[in-house]
């Protein structure tokens, strides 16, 4: 007799699953998804004046051949339910005219009136501060000169991190300012277990190199640096069309949308329904916030003690974020034709993070393509920062203060845009992994739940779109076979190569 798997979430990660459950022809799987359809936080809407905005930035690029093969379907069945907003030359349906192809174009603004190539560590000599250049070298040489001191390079968090593998000019002048804005919170209250693909390590040789022929900005080699130096991009429907698009091939009958659970009993294997049904299951997938989930979803037992597992390692720690999107009808600015995003560390400066051209993305990403252009700020909240008020003003005072727009840009905005997601980032706190250790075991030998995905699984370091697909899929797998899951135990090895072994054919 099949077991029955439940699967609570239809974000990348429970969509993983459900895909992987369906091709293998495991039919007793059910999907609890919340909203009337499928992404979760990978999710675009349009707006009144037909302005399309992503929840955050999502680009797509894989580690898996199993990831690309899917979301090709999944932009393909976007298009097929769709097809009004379809140009006459995608009428035929090719997959590659679906998709825009880009190559990165990754900025910092670290002098308020130019731009440096990211990241900033392998180009701050392209700052017009000569000190800068001077703290920053000054710095890259003391850490050179220790390399291999065993006592220097004993590293506690991740503040310790930067400042030793980095060097204090770095991690003043943009490291540790710009990590705040990112995170939320003070680089020595992280761990450094989920650095990996995420930050760019610097090599002092080669810097040095690259100072001496200093090229133009734009030609500076570094910028190829990481995994999503080439990224695709949805044509239409932005990057939620892809998880509409996986969520129109699973089989509807296994859906269970506009359904929130209430509560879990894990002594049961039984999941309560806001409409008032309860769902048992043989195996549980998980892809909320594990917190919430350890906290408000499990009915109180004695056999799961969350409160000691809390005081022991912590509760996790998260951000919120808040984007803002703004769309223009006139002239986009010169600077920002080539631009794909750009980052901010200047607090004083501008509250956002990290900007993105969301309209270079994809021509119909606005209602007029040519004429109009949008930009997508990202603003970060924790109890640490201090609290921010009237985001969309703060974010246009921001942009001028960087130089981005000018005033006579106002005078063509359109459009404004503003939503929040409580859980942006999943940090990872000093004591996640001890957190993770303790209670990931617990939940999958002793009551058959996977806690896996952005939230489910709390690891940053394997949270893009694709890992987060591959933990369900991989999840699916152990379940059904015993496969051991690769992504979620085991990120650095994941990032360091393509997984090709899997594919997605459809049935």
């Amino acid at each position: 007799m099949e077991k029955k798997i439940v699967v609570i979430g239809g974000g990348p990660t429970g969509l993983g699953a459900c895909t992987r459950l369906q091709q293998l022809g495991h039919k007793n799987w059910l999907l609890i998804e919340k909203n009337d359809y499928t992404g979760g936080l990978a999710t675009s809407f349009p707006d009144p004046k037909g302005f399309w905005w992503d929840i955050g930035v999502h680009v797509t690029f894989s580690h898996y051949q199993y990831f690309t093969d899917l979301i090709d379907q999944g932009v393909l069945a976007y298009a097929k339910k769709h097809l009004e907003a379809l140009e006459e030359d995608d009428k035929d349906l090719k997959i590659e005219k679906l998709w825009c192809t880009h190559k990165r174009e990754c900025w910092a603004r670290f002098d308020p009136d130019s731009f440096l190539p990211y990241p900033f560590q392998n180009n701050f000599f392209y700052s017009k501060n000569t000190q800068v250049i001077k703290d920053c070298f000054d710095g890259l040489l003391e850490i050179y000169a220790n390399r291999t001191n065993p006592e220097f390079n004993q590293i506690k968090n991740f503040e310790d991190l930067i400042y030793k593998k980095f060097g204090k000019g770095l991690a003043e002048h943009f490291m540790i300012p710009y990590n705040l804005q990112v995170w939320g919170y003070p680089a020595k209250d992280m761990n450094h277990t989920w650095i990996g693909e995420r930050v760019a390590m610097v090599d002092v040789q080669k810097i040095l190199g690259e100072y001496i022929q200093k090229n133009e900005p734009k030609d500076s080699k570094s910028m190829n640096w990481g995994p999503n130096n080439t990224f695709r991009y949805p044509k239409y429907g932005g990057i939620g069309a892809i998880w509409k698009g996986v969520g129109y091939l699973l089989d509807e009958n296994n859906l269970m949308l506009k359904t929130e659970v209430t509560e879990i009993d894990i002594d049961k294997k039984e999941v309560k329904l806001s409409n008032g049904k309860s769902i048992s299951y043989d195996y549980l997938i998980n892809t909320l916030p594990i917190d919430l989930f350890l906290t408000k979803m499990i009915k109180k037992t004695q056999n799961l003690n969350v409160e000691d597992i809390f005081e022991r390692h912590q509760k996790p720690k998260h951000s919120k974020v808040n984007v803002i999107g703004l769309g223009f009808e006139c002239d986009m600015p010169e600077e920002l034709k080539n631009k794909s995003w750009m980052y901010f560390p200047n607090l004083e400066r501008s509250i956002f993070y990290r900007l993105t051209v969301l309209s270079n993305y994809s021509p119909y990403m606005v209602a007029k393509p040519g004429k109009q252009w949008s930009l997508m700020a990202e603003i970060c909240e924790t109890d640490y920062l201090p609290e921010r008020k009237n985001l969309i003003d703060e974010t246009i005072k921001g942009l001028l203060n960087e130089n981005i727009i000018e005033s006579k840009h106002l005078d063509h905005l359109i459009s404004k845009h503003e939503f929040s997601s409580e859980y942006g980032y999943p940090t990872p706190y000093l004591h996640r992994d001890d957190f993770l250790n303790e209670i990931e075991p617990i939940l999958r030998r002793k009551f058959s739940i996977y806690s896996r995905g952005r939230f489910g699984g709390w690891k940053y370091e394997v949270s893009n779109q694709d890992h987060s697909l591959m933990q369900g899929v991989e999840a699916a797998d152990n379940i059904l076979f015993g496969c051991e899951e690769q992504t979620f135990f085991y990120p650095d090895h994941v990032n360091g190569r393509k997984e090709q072994t899997r594919r997605f054919v459809l049935n």
